[in-house]
Parts: structure tokens; sequence; C-alpha cells
């Protein structure tokens, strides 16, 4: 975990040097050279990752012998047959996979984030990078539905409808987001209206559960009913996570009596966060929809501070470093609790293809 620390730190430093006042120039480099770092980091990995022996590395091998991979989404097909075209070594895979993720990703975080540092920090604090060398279909969707998500905000419809589609090619759970769709609309904008759905699931969670069964049932779904895929996965500390940042952007949306649809559209978004996530005790697969929610507090939380800082207030429970100090520190915590302590993800050690 020291290497990842001391390379997100770099990253860091080279991120905020790209904020400073100088040329474009130097600020596209250094902002360059912190996603390549990461890029690198993530291309030229080995075994690190559940999935990458598990899942990506059999599945290029069956489509390399001329098989087919029935439960695997058109979108990686192709993927995997345009590596084919150039070589049978299925570590260029990854480095086209982790090219689409990084600079994908930093591409948006750069263009949008009110601050792309604090970005950089919370994708590897919040456990997200980890992620992404893990679920790699689902990451490559989650950039495509940030991109979904921006443009819709942007009124650029077609481009939001291509991205989406586009999405759904590598992960055909990503077509949940289509509902954001009314996400201007004030949905989980009422803080006891969320917490009140959450102590619902929670308490209720396996009459809940029953009920999905029943629906389940019917579908092509049901061979996952009592399969080994259907426990609980709810993770305590991501939800107290999700929780404390929706309770902190919720009372900066209040505090600023803000009702413009970005602030409403990045409210609802970490409100489905917190619900998808307590979900999780329900359907083991609320887990890995709650995502395409989750990574967003990337974006969300730099938003809502940035407001913060724009405001007068000399309540020193707002006060905007006080409130970053606080950030900062929850979900340090959650990087120590699901990456250090349990290897979340199976990302440690860290080893490289050219440690064979």
């Amino acid at each position: 975990m020291i290497f990842y620390v001391v390379i997100f730190t770099i990253v860091i430093i080279l991120a905020m040097l790209s904020q400073k006042e100088m040329t474009k120039s130097k600020k596209f480099l250094f902002a360059f050279l912190s996603l390549f770092i990461i890029f690198l980091i993530s291309a030229i990995r080995y075994d690190v990752g559940t999935d990458y022996f598990y899942r990506y590395v059999p599945d290029f091998n069956t489509i390399l012998m001329g098989g087919d991979v029935l439960n695997l989404e058109i979108g990686f097909k192709i993927l995997i047959k345009i590596c084919l075209l150039f070589t049978k070594d299925v570590q260029l895979l990854f480095v086209l996979t982790s090219l689409i993720i990084v600079f994908g990703l930093g591409y948006l975080i750069y263009k949008y984030s009110k601050k792309p540092a604090l970005s950089l920090f919370l994708f590897f604090a919040g456990s997200f990078f980890f992620q992404s060398l893990n679920v790699v279909r689902q990451y490559i969707a989650i950039v495509l539905i940030f991109s979904f998500y921006f443009s819709f905000l942007d009124k650029n419809y077609l481009k939001s409808a291509l991205s989406i589609f586009l999405a759904s090619l590598f992960h055909t759970t990503s077509l949940i987001c289509l509902f954001t769709i009314f996400y201007t609309k004030k949905i989980f904008t009422n803080i006891y209206v969320v917490l009140g759905l959450l102590c619902i699931i929670l308490i209720f969670s396996n009459q809940i559960g029953d009920l999905i069964n029943i629906v389940i049932s019917h579908t092509r779904f049901k061979v996952y009913i009592n399969s080994k895929y259907d426990v609980s996965r709810i993770k305590y500390l991501t939800l107290l996570l999700n929780l404390f940042v929706y309770v902190v952007c919720y009372l900066i949306y209040r505090k600023n009596n803000l009702n413009d649809r970005v602030s409403i559209f990045f409210l609802n978004l970490l409100g489905s966060a917190l619900l998808c996530t307590s979900a999780g005790k329900v359907i083991s697969l609320a887990t890995r929809l709650s995502y395409y929610f989750n990574v967003f507090q990337i974006f969300a939380i730099p938003y809502f501070l940035n407001i913060e800082s724009k405001s007068e207030s000399k309540n020193k429970i707002f006060n905007k470093k006080y409130l970053t100090i606080l950030v900062i520190l929850a979900f340090m915590c959650n990087i120590f609790y699901t990456n250090v302590l349990h290897n979340d993800d199976e990302v440690i050690p860290y080893q490289t293809v050219y440690n064979l």
C-alpha cells in the first residue's frame, strides 16, 4: 500500500501544480503527467485485481482460441478482437482498458471538477481506483455514464444518448442510469425522505428481498436465487461514508438555498449512492449498481465544497477548510479499512509484467 500512497501523492502534487497560474502548455503538461502515472500503474499490472485471472485473462484466451463468451457484452468482445489484430498477448487488453478508464475519467475530472486535485485524491482514497483494476468492464461503462451525466446537464441530448448506449455495450447494468434523466427534479433532496427510505431498507431487508425474489423468479435471473451470489454484500463502512457525504453536501445545499439543476442533480446522485449501497443488504446486485453513483463523489464533493468556499458564513461547522479536512479523514479511514486491512479487490501486493 505504501507504493500506492507514494504514487498518488505525486499524482495529487502534479494536479495541484496544474491549477497554478502558468502557461496553458505547462498546465497541460502537469495534468497529463498526473494521469499518465496512474495509467502506467494500471497498464503494466500483473495479477492485480480479483478478476484479472478469474475473468479477463480466461475470456481473452477463449476468444483467442475462436470460442465465445456468452455472458460477455459485445463492446468488450470487440475490444478483445481489436487487441488480437496486433498481438496474442493479453497485456495489450489491460493497456487499452487502462487508457480508456484513466484518460477518459481524467479528461472529465480536469474539465468538470471544481478541484481536480481533490477529485484525484477521492478517486484513490474512495477505493475507486482499486475497483477500476478489478471490475474493468464496469469502469469503462462508468466513464461513459459520466459522459452521459455531464452531456445531459449541458443539454447535449444526442451525446448523452450515445454515451449511455455505448456504456450498455460494456456493462448492461449501466442502463439503470437512464432513470437519472429525472434527477434535475427534487427526488432525493429532502434528507428526511432519504433517511426514511434508508431505515425502511435496513429494517425490512428480508421482506423486501422476498418480494424481489418473487419477481426475479419469473425472469432469466432466477438462477441467482439461493445461489452463492444471493447473499448480502453491504459494506457498512461504505454506507457510513456515503451517509456522511450526503449529509455534508445536503447541509451545504440547504444552507446556500441552492435550487439550480446541477446542484439538484448532484444531490440526487449522492442520495442514490446511499440508498443503493444500503440495498446491498437486500440483494447483492445492488452493490454493483451502486458503483455508478458512488464514484460520482469525486465530482460532487468538490462541487459542493467550492460553493461553500464562496459563502460568507462564520459558522465553524461550515468552514471550508474544516469540511475539507473532515472529508479527507473520512476517506483515509475508508481506504485503510477496505484496502489495507481487508485487501478489497485484491490489489495488494502490486506487481507488474516486468516482475516475471
